[in-house]
């Protein structure tokens, strides 16, 4: 994996009242499967933190997060704020061995604020691929409680015959 963010590249914890006022702008010529970049932070995992409260307020980004591929990554999630967060899984030990009892959304993302344009462009075409690109979050598996986004966002690719031209 790749992980890319301004003030966390991966990690869990309470960030709270953190504002980013840098441009991120990246090339990638070869990737791995998995790339996650943030204004902020890239990857987000709250096991371990805050269990049920807010895990990430109160936070602003200002500059750019502008991404260029060429060749393709399998998954690719870009966020004015936050590249991606997950889910975290319990688990008990069942004759020995650990096993989920239960996925649960660790908290919320509040009163966080992305003012930046956020950008993904693939130069080559791959199947197989696909990209989240939001504002505030390319990929969330959060709640999102008053949130804006105020930049632009997009996500180009070339155009081929075998590519939908609604992409």
């Amino acid at each position: 994996d790749t992980r890319f963010g301004l003030i966390v590249a991966s990690g869990y914890g309470h960030i709270k009242n953190c504002i980013n006022n840098g441009d991120f702008i990246c090339n990638f010529a070869v990737v791995d499967q998995y790339v996650y970049i943030g204004g902020l932070v890239g990857y987000y995992n709250p096991a371990g933190s805050f269990h049920g409260t807010t895990f990430i307020e109160d936070c602003i980004n200002n500059g750019c997060v502008k991404v260029t591929v060429d060749d393709i990554p399998r998954r690719c999630t870009v966020g004015g704020l936050i590249g991606s967060t997950t889910l975290s899984v319990q688990y008990t030990t069942v004759d020995g061995k650990n096993e989920p009892v239960a996925v649960t959304n660790e908290g919320t993302i509040s009163r966080c604020y992305n003012n930046g344009e956020v950008s993904y462009h693939i130069n080559g075409l791959g199947a197989g691929t696909y990209a989240n690109v939001g504002g505030i979050i390319g990929y969330a598996q959060a709640t999102i409680i008053d949130c804006e986004n105020t930049g632009k966002v997009s996500y180009t690719t070339p155009i081929s015959e075998s590519d939908s031209a609604t992409r």
